[in-house]
C-alpha cells in the first residue's frame, strides 16, 4: 500500500517502479501486488486515481486480453459518469 500511496500522490506521474505500476494502454494503468498475486486496474482523472477492477492469478507478465478489455470497458463507463469521456 505504501507504493500505491506514493504513486497516487505523485502529481507528475513519475513511474519509478515499472514492475509494480505501468501503463497498459491509453489511460489504463496496472498496479501489481505480487505478494497477493493480484493486479489492480486504475485510471487518473485530474489528480484523482480511480480503481476500476482487479484480478487474481499467476504472477505472469502477460495480461489476459479479456481482463484488459473488461477493465477498459469499466474505465470508459466510469469516465462517462465523471464527464471525462
Amino acid at each position: 500500500m505504501a507504493l500505491f500511496t506514493q504513486i497516487a500522490s505523485d502529481q507528475r506521474l513519475q513511474l519509478q517502479n515499472r514492475e509494480k505500476f505501468k501503463q497498459v494502454e491509453g489511460d489504463l494503468f496496472e498496479f501489481k501486488l505480487n505478494s497477493e498475486k493480484m493486479r489492480l486496474f486504475a485510471f487518473r482523472h485530474r489528480m484523482t486515481w480511480y480503481l476500476v477492477c482487479g484480478m487474481s492469478g499467476k504472477k505472469e507478465n502477460q495480461l489476459p486480453p479479456a481482463e484488459v478489455e473488461r477493465a477498459s470497458i469499466l474505465m470508459n463507463q466510469a469516465k462517462a459518469v465523471l464527464g471525462c469521456a
